[in-house]
């Protein structure tokens, strides 16, 4: 049962390209063999689980698959236009299908591929489902589909490394300069959020505020101090700082994840130094229990979230700790998309790092005293890096730093 699953499988991925391509004519595949040689391309693997949901007597199987991909942007007006894919499933061998633009719906945010009731040999693909996440690197695809003898539906959950050089050509009109100064010299960078959980000075944020950074700075109570990185996780954007701070107060962190519609409060620093270095509050509410992409270790939340915010505590009435706020989606495309890491994310990544949180508070706290809880709690983190790696990382990643304004235009 499962060999033919396998094959089921592996024929799947080749139809992928097989039910995409339509050509009217000779000149039509020279064309296509054309822009496809001229493209630009960009190697992105994907890794994750395989679960089948249901299949002859093997519902919930679960397995490791891999992804390859070779992303062709266009040269022209740089978007994307194809994908060949580089398969390897259950140790079955490689073999690379191009999946052209006809079969492609892609953005600056993530690609998509799909496709419903197609034949392909013996096998009819009812649905195919497939997305990239630009933003999260969450990668996704639901397969159902039917033989003459069974019906196969699976789903793939992982995440894809190799997106930074990617998203930097998709947003390389956006040109960007640095000042006329020594290349191997730090300065102040970028700017984020954290917040203390513990009272011998332990720091949550979020893993892109402190990336890269040369030195990690803070300022608390009126002083200066010199931070360090005592652990990361890459995949949900979580970074545990160690500092040498005796804060007046910190955050508990809450037992559950927050409900749908609970009312909730951003702390943070958005726009770093710009705007003022006073600490700002947004509120809101939970609007979604995923994130983008459907991962479901993020929330959604309708409160207020701009570059400087990243890393900052998502609270509750309460005083409780529900999130980290993480990412923002282009205000020019939609409105209050705004996500989170949730609670149990945080705890666990904690946990593995043997830090334990303080018992959650209780009682809803009055304004004031909520207030005056946030600002001796919250902090702005601020990353120092040389001026060749400011340049080397607005040029080459997904600027999901909060850079300087005078290292943009």
């Amino acid at each position: 049962m499962k060999k033919l699953f396998l094959t089921i499988l592996f024929t799947l991925v080749l139809s992928g390209g097989a039910s995409a391509v339509k050509l009217q004519n000779v000149d039509e595949l020279k064309k296509q063999i054309e822009n496809y040689q001229s493209s630009k391309k960009f190697p992105v693997s994907c890794q994750g689980e395989i679960k089948i949901l249901s299949a002859d007597g093997i519902t919930n199987e679960i397995e490791n698959y891999y992804n390859d991909y070779l992303i062709q942007i266009s040269p022209e007006n740089n978007v994307i236009t194809g994908i060949d894919i580089t398969s390897t499933s259950h140790g079955l061998s490689r073999d690379n299908i191009y999946i052209p633009g006809v079969n492609l719906n892609a953005s600056k945010s993530k690609v998509s591929l799909g496709a419903k009731n197609f034949q392909n040999g013996d096998i009819f693909i009812i649905e195919h489902k497939e997305e990239i996440s630009f933003i999260s690197g969450r990668h996704t695809m639901y397969v159902q589909l039917r033989t003459d003898k069974n019906e196969f539906t699976f789903r793939k959950q992982g995440t894809c490394a190799g997106l930074n050089q990617l998203v930097a050509q998709l947003n390389d009109g956006e040109k960007k300069v640095l000042p006329n100064e020594d290349e191997n010299k730090v300065v102040p960078a970028s700017s984020g959020t954290g917040f203390f959980v513990s009272r011998d000075g332990v720091i949550v944020t979020n893993n892109h505020v402190v990336e890269g950074c040369k030195d990690i700075k803070v300022n608390y109570d009126n002083a200066d101090y010199d931070v360090s990185i005592m652990a990361t996780d890459k995949v949900n954007d979580l970074a545990l700082l160690v500092s040498s701070i005796a804060p007046k107060s910190f955050y508990p962190v809450e037992t559950n994840d927050a409900d749908l519609l609970e009312e909730v409060f951003v702390a943070g620093f958005p726009l770093g130094k710009n705007v003022s270095e006073a600490i700002k509050v947004t509120s809101g509410r939970v609007s979604a229990l995923a994130g983008f992409g459907d991962n479901y270790s993020n929330f959604q939340i309708d409160a207020a979230l701009n570059q400087g915010n990243s890393g900052g505590p998502i609270l509750n009435k309460k005083g409780n700790v529900v999130g980290v706020a993480v990412a923002t989606i282009d205000k020019s495309k939609a409105e209050s998309f705004n996500f989170g890491i949730k609670s149990s994310t945080l705890k666990q990544f904690a946990k593995s790092n043997k830090i334990n949180f303080s018992s959650p508070n209780r009682r809803e706290m009055d304004m004031k005293k909520l207030g005056n809880f946030i600002t001796d709690s919250t902090i702005m983190i601020e990353c120092w890096m040389t001026v060749a790696n400011i340049r080397q990382l607005i040029a080459n990643q997904e600027n999901q730093k909060a850079f300087y304004s005078e290292y943009k235009d």
